[in-house]
């Protein structure tokens, strides 16, 4: 006869690990945990107070910049094309510009970013300037970025008032075009669903540097000679030559 097999040995179970009590806080512990918040709170004291200062010197910074800034404004006023061509050197923003957008840019006059406060909080206005033309009716369209109350960040902009059919925002599809597939460049100013992730101004602490190596990246054009290309990139095909003039133009400033 087969032998009775044995039941299965029951798996053996270890007491739960038994938690310590932490003993009670000494004094001398209690003493540290107090001097520890206080060197917290004069931290935080200085570090408000680090805040306004740099405020304060963006704004003075801001009135010492504004004569220069307006005679070069007015100077890049006399080059034709110039802003149009720069933005469609920059390799991001290129992207989000066909060819109606581009024919709508071609009359935009001056590009501004400002620095602005709301609630307390540093932000940044950008300003397109326009003259006359068959698109719209404004002459400035402004897009502002700001930290919310709860530290989020947030946008809002002035209504572009369109010709009758002209309004280029109206394709709710991405069109196609010879540089690809995108939204029309002037739907980023009625968008505010994700202003922390802005393709074009991108909100966040180091906003103003992001805004300075914009100016940079946008001005990348045709050296003088033989019509070479700077950054030898595709985007700069339809650079017109005037050569090193654009390149740095703009450096380090608030206004592009």
């Amino acid at each position: 006869a087969a032998p009775a097999r044995r039941p299965p040995a029951a798996p053996s179970r270890t007491p739960p690990a038994t938690r310590r009590s932490r003993s009670p806080p000494t004094h001398a512990g209690q003493q540290s945990v107090a001097l520890l918040a206080e060197v917290q709170m004069r931290l935080e004291a200085l570090e408000k107070k680090s805040a306004r200062l740099h405020q304060r010197m963006e704004l003075k910074i801001s009135r010492q910049r504004r004569p220069h800034l307006d005679q070069r404004s007015s100077i890049t006023k006399t080059i034709p094309g110039f802003w149009v061509t720069a933005l469609l050197n920059h390799p991001h923003l290129s992207a989000h510009i066909d060819e109606t957008d581009e024919d709508a840019l071609s009359y935009m006059t001056d590009l501004e970013v400002g620095i602005s406060f709301k609630n307390n909080k540093l932000g940044y206005r950008i300003r397109f300037h326009f003259r006359r033309n068959p698109y719209f009716q404004n002459n400035i369209i402004m897009k502002e970025l700001h930290l919310g109350m709860g530290g989020s960040p947030m946008s809002f902009s002035n209504p572009i008032l369109w010709q009758r059919g002209q309004n280029l925002t109206a394709h709710s599809e991405p069109r196609k075009s010879s540089r690809g597939v995108y939204k029309t460049f002037f739907s980023w100013f009625s968008d505010h669903s994700s202003p922390g992730q802005d393709d074009v101004a991108q909100v966040r602490p180091d906003l103003r540097l992001h805004t300075r190596r914009l100016a940079r990246d946008c001005l990348q054009t045709r050296r003088s000679d033989r019509r070479t290309c700077l950054d030898k990139s595709p985007a700069c095909v339809r650079c017109p030559g005037y050569g090193d003039t654009f390149v740095d133009l703009l450096h380090d400033t608030e206004t592009f």
